[in-house]
């Protein structure tokens, strides 16, 4: 089969885009594909790809999540196969806003959230709470500080996003408890939920959450694997339910990540990333829930993913 591997291509030293690239080189070598890297300005040159599949690791977000989507809309056009997220999943997985919403919208349990976009407005949230850019993944922008206990160092902290990033800021009330990540792939034309990923933190408080510097810089990681199936039965088919939900109201395809807080006998859905990176390093989260699942390595993983895609 002729696949070709899509990434973008960057010259940032941002660690999310130098991974996507590692990433790339890592799938079209174990699927034995063709690499085409692209930047923004090149979209159109997807048209002259020649292959039977495109495997579409594009992970542009926050201001530039519109040329991922003007990717999937070409792919779409020419009726190519390819794998991931299509135009649906990407809008909702990159805009937190429209996630929240849907989330309400479904009745599936999410912290307590108030937007900020042009101005700081009174809300009703209980501190402490945690300050996210509501059009970026991978961390960006998120450490210790973020974690807020008052109005004014609240305040503050947005405006120093939105000096930095200049988008709309996520505020939600902070679930200071264990994560646990659910990876989700296709089989048989239904999602498949693979077995989850609890993450235990060292410490409580404002060290309990994955850092950009911690995911990416080199940072301590301040977390371990933990075993799901401690969890009592009812709490781990509520989990379980509410992720296939998820998957199948916001947009799921092909594979997808999804965040969730446990505290005590309650969870909560942070969000879903439908396009997540995907490699066979052991702090992955797909590739440790793949492993569990049976998967014995990268390229069954990818073969499994690469053969559902092809039913689109």
């Amino acid at each position: 089969m002729n696949i070709t591997v899509i990434y973008n291509s960057s010259d940032s030293d941002e660690p999310s885009d130098q991974d996507t690239k590692k990433s790339a080189q890592e799938v079209a070598e174990a699927l034995g594909a063709a690499l085409f890297p692209i930047t923004k300005s090149q979209i159109e040159n997807i048209k002259s790809i020649k292959a039977d599949l495109v495997f579409n690791l594009i992970e542009w977000t926050g201001h530039e999540a519109k040329y991922a989507s003007q990717v999937v809309e070409i792919l779409n056009e020419l009726k190519m196969p390819y794998t991931g997220s299509g135009i649906y999943g990407l809008d909702v997985s990159n805009d937190k806003v429209k996630m929240k919403q849907k989330f309400d919208e479904l009745g599936i349990p999410t912290p307590r959230y108030q937007i900020y976009d042009k101005e700081f407005i009174a809300n009703n949230l209980q501190f402490p709470v945690i300050a996210k850019l509501a059009s970026e993944h991978c961390s960006i922008g998120l450490d210790e500080t973020n974690i807020v206990f008052n109005t004014e160092s609240l305040r503050e902290k947005i405006i120093d996003l939105r000096s930095q990033y200049d988008m709309p800021i996520l505020v939600e009330e902070f679930i200071d408890g264990e994560e646990v990540h659910v990876s989700v792939l296709d089989k048989e034309g239904a999602p498949w939920v693979l077995p989850p990923d609890r993450i235990v933190f060292d410490e409580s408080g404002k060290k309990s959450i994955l850092s950009h510097n911690a995911k990416w810089e080199g940072g301590k990681i301040n977390s371990n694997w933990a075993e799901f199936e401690e969890y009592d039965k009812e709490l781990k088919s509520q989990i379980i339910d509410a992720s296939t939900k998820c998957y199948i109201g916001l947009g799921g395809r092909s594979y997808c990540r999804i965040d969730i807080r446990v505290k005590g006998d309650d969870f909560y859905i942070l969000e879903i990333n439908n396009n997540p990176g995907i490699d066979w390093d052991e702090d992955n989260a797909l590739c440790h829930s793949a492993k569990k699942a049976g998967f014995a390595d990268f390229k069954s993983l990818l073969t499994h993913i690469v053969n559902d895609a092809l039913k689109y």
